[in-house]
């Protein structure tokens, strides 16, 4: 990123030029949709555009988001932009939500709410327009910021990077402007714009970096803001780097990979450096969540340390993700996912009366259907059913049925054994993994488990030469 302070308009239009070109942030003939809250960033964000749309050879729009938080002063900022827009010929697109509403929807803060109907909006009106980019006003102090932000919650390498310049759709010409050059700007252009009063408020964190952080620092170095960029430059270019290294290793752990799972091969893993380990581990996450929102290093150094000094299986939460070791081989899978034939993640008890016919269980999210026959299956039809079916000797189960997960002291006679086993010692046998066996649903009658639902039938009910009634079970996900 190219930067040089100047303060006159044509230089600061020369500047966004600069970075425009730098980044090919835009190409000719694109829409371009620039957000615009009324506030004097964004507004100089739309005249700079304006002012090179020609040279750049783009058309614009506007959008802009009312998030309802500030009454009727929120009202007048949406008819400010709306104004400002038309006086230009520009076709501009109001939005609005009760972002407080959403909050408490979504459990989440005020902030990230407005966050997150924000870019909603934008993004449905990029596609409602056929808009190929959306321009933010984010400046150079918001970057820096930002920084400072991540620096004192604690962050890694991706974290101290600041706001990248862009993340397609988005594009931020702004970015190597200071506040103080934007405002100049304005003054020169006579613009007018909107001021946000909670903009002083020192109610967040990043209010309080701009109004008290940051002027301490300014009186160690005046020039702290170029001297976080660069530090943001040089982090940006290392993390590059440590990504592209990583990328490199990570096909080399990874024994499997879905939509909803990674399995890692831990004796490949426990091989390579361990300064590369919590670097795949990172890697692994984001190439299943396509995000580390949220993870931390607690949560590496939680999983690192389990997968070089913890017992042979064990299970993990972090966020959006569950990690279950067995043997050599971890997995990280999304939450509320498993691998299982059958699996239920709803609830983490749950115990149902089943009757004969259909069991429409809407909160498992399956459907169990028994029927009864005297046409006894033949052992090919048996042997061919798939997991998820299953047939037993209706005459030797005793009604009424249920169907649960495990409880403490449960146990069964898988079929082909002579005696019963701990249903925990079943589930090792079988190689079921930890953190999926609360979830594995089993169908009983009044006395015993008949079936581990998509694993295994109870010897107790299997179909003999002697069967008269034949019992079909099948269990189905609710579509």
């Amino acid at each position: 990123m190219r930067f040089e302070c100047h303060t006159s308009a044509d230089a600061i239009i020369e500047q966004v030029s600069m970075i425009i070109a730098d980044y090919s942030m835009v190409k000719r003939n694109e829409l371009v949709l620039a957000a615009v809250s009324g506030g004097s960033d964004s507004i100089v964000l739309l005249e700079v555009l304006l002012l090179l749309r020609d040279r750049l050879g783009i058309n614009l729009a506007v959008a802009h988001f009312d998030h309802q938080l500030r009454g009727d002063l929120s009202a007048a900022d949406a008819r400010f932009v709306e104004e400002f827009a038309r006086a230009r010929k520009l076709e501009v697109i109001v939005g609005r939500c009760d972002v407080r509403a959403l909050c408490h929807r979504e459990k989440v803060s005020l902030e990230e709410g407005a966050r997150i109907a924000r870019y909603r909006f934008l993004a449905q009106t990029a596609h409602q327009l056929n808009a190929a980019k959306v321009a933010l006003g984010h400046t150079l102090d918001d970057s820096v910021e930002t920084f400072l932000m991540h620096l004192i919650r604690g962050s890694g390498l991706s974290g101290l990077r600041g706001i990248p310049p862009v993340r397609l759709p988005y594009i931020r010409p702004l970015i190597a402007c200071t506040r103080t050059m934007v405002k100049a700007f304005a003054a020169q252009k006579n613009l007018q714009w909107r001021e946000d009063h909670t903009n002083i408020e020192l109610t967040s964190l990043r209010n309080c970096i701009r109004h008290e952080l940051l002027p301490l620092l300014t009186r160690y170095n005046p020039r702290i803001i170029k001297t976080i960029q660069r530090t943001e430059i040089l982090m940006t270019q290392a993390n590059d780097s440590l990504t592209l290294f990583t990328n490199q290793y990570l096909p080399m752990v990874i024994k499997s990979k879905s939509q909803q799972a990674i399995s890692l091969d831990l004796a490949v893993f426990r091989s390579l450096d361990s300064s590369l380990q919590p670097l795949l581990i990172r890697g692994a996450l984001y190439k299943l969540c396509n995000s580390l929102k949220d993870i931390e290093f607690v949560h590496i150094k939680s999983l690192l340390d389990l997968i070089n000094t913890g017992s042979n299986r064990w299970e993990l939460n972090l966020p959006k993700t569950t990690a279950l070791k067995e043997g050599d081989t971890l997995k990280l899978l999304l939450q509320g996912y498993s691998n299982s034939s059958v699996l239920v993640d709803r609830e983490k008890i749950f115990d149902y009366n089943i009757v004969i016919g259909e069991n429409k269980l809407t909160n498992l999210g399956v459907t169990l259907t028994l029927s009864v026959t005297e046409k006894r299956p033949t052992l090919a039809k048996i042997c061919s059913a798939p997991a998820k079916t299953e047939y037993a000797d209706f005459d030797r189960i005793t009604l009424p049925l249920s169907l649960r997960n495990r409880r403490p002291g449960d146990r069964f006679r898988p079929l082909g054994m002579a005696t019963e086993k701990r249903l925990k010692d079943f589930f090792i046998d079988e190689h079921v993994p930890y953190a999926e066996r609360r979830h594995i649903p089993l169908l009983c009658d009044a006395k015993k488990i008949i079936w581990v639902v998509g694993i295994r039938l109870a010897d107790e009910v299997k179909i003999t030469a002697a069967t008269t009634q034949v019992l079909k079970m099948e269990i189905k996900e609710i579509e």
